[in-house]
């Protein structure tokens, strides 16, 4: 029994004549798709590739704020391993849907928790939470730190794991004070 060129593409498609297909319906559609392609792809107007040197400029940025390949990947799905020729300058030109998709990255949502970010907004809520009257014993020991002082106090960059649960415990610990002070001011 004879198998059928391209049997997993419908007759008249470009993609079953590429697959050895040479029925009159999949060469028209072979046709159609040469013809466009000659109109648009001379003017670079066929969307399909464009310059990487945007995509790369972001990528470097995003490595400055320890953004890597792994988040930049999990974010938006395009392949380390391209992420990484795009970053290294081996790719002059790209596909537009990998360039939009690089460039729709907010970089809060690829931070991973091993990052280190800025460690100004996490010391000044640790000093407000010092400031209410918490040790620094106990708000080691709520944040789970095996230390009885913070460390935070002391640099100018912080993991975004550590961030993020200064500020979880901050929010958590202001909003029971102002329900508190609001509770006794009621009284």
């Amino acid at each position: 029994m004879a198998i059928t060129p391209g049997a997993s593409f419908p007759h008249g498609t470009r993609s079953r004549y590429a697959k050895g297909c040479r029925c009159e319906a999949c060469r028209m559609a072979n046709t159609e798709y040469i013809k466009t392609r000659r109109k648009t792809g001379a003017r670079n107007e066929c969307g399909r590739s464009v310059d990487a040197s945007s995509s790369r400029e972001y990528l470097n940025v995003l490595s400055e704020m320890g953004i890597g390949r792994a988040s930049v990947h999990k974010v938006c799905g395009v392949n380390e391993r391209s992420l990484w020729e795009i970053a290294a300058n081996r790719k002059a030109r790209i596909q537009r849907s990998t360039e939009d998709r690089i460039l729709s990255i907010k970089p809060n949502d690829a931070i991973s928790g091993g990052a280190f970010v800025d460690a100004y907004t996490a010391r000044r809520q640790i000093k407000a939470l010092l400031a209410k009257g918490f040790t620094k014993s106990e708000l080691a020991e709520r944040l789970k730190r095996f230390e009885d002082r913070l460390r935070i106090l002391e640099g100018d960059k912080v993991r975004a794991s550590s961030a993020l649960r200064i500020n979880r415990l901050y929010r958590l610990l202001m909003d029971e004070g102002e329900r508190n002070e609001f509770m006794y001011d009621a009284a």
